[in-house]
């Protein structure tokens, strides 16, 4: 036969446990989320080498956007983040003399994968907002 559970019991209709966000920090991290999803427009500069990505593909969270060189684009703010945060970092060795005093020297170079500039951003906060992710490490 057929057995009938009361559905106040039935296990796949049950709620999950709510867990109430409180405290100061709580609103913060709801403003830096709207923050985050604000649109802008970006522009990736074009490069002489035609081995370099076009369009180049950034990726958020599993959501991807398209950036095609040269073209300015609007895409939410979390993917300009992306993109600041995409450096190379080079090496280049001066030699020094052959002399017991002397040493070689290791310079290390860090640039953008991608170079841009943002084109439009309506939100008074944004100029700072990117400076200070482009200074981080």
């Amino acid at each position: 036969g057929v057995v009938f559970i009361p559905l106040e019991e039935d296990p796949s209709l049950q709620r999950p446990d709510i867990q109430i966000v409180d405290g100061p920090n709580a609103m913060a991290w709801a403003e830096e989320m709207a923050f985050m999803e604000e649109k802008v427009i970006v522009n990736v500069h074009t490069t002489p080498d035609p081995n370099a990505e076009n369009p180049v593909q950034v990726f958020v969270n599993g959501r991807s956007q398209y950036l095609f060189r040269g073209v300015p684009t609007i895409v939410r703010r979390c993917f300009v983040e992306r993109l600041a945060r995409a450096k190379l970092t080079g090496y280049r060795q001066d030699l020094g003399e052959v002399e017991p005093n002397k040493y070689d020297r290791l310079y290390m170079e860090t640039g953008l994968l991608y170079p841009f500039s943002v084109v439009r951003d309506d939100n008074p906060k944004g100029s700072a907002w990117l400076t200070k992710v482009l200074q981080e490490a």
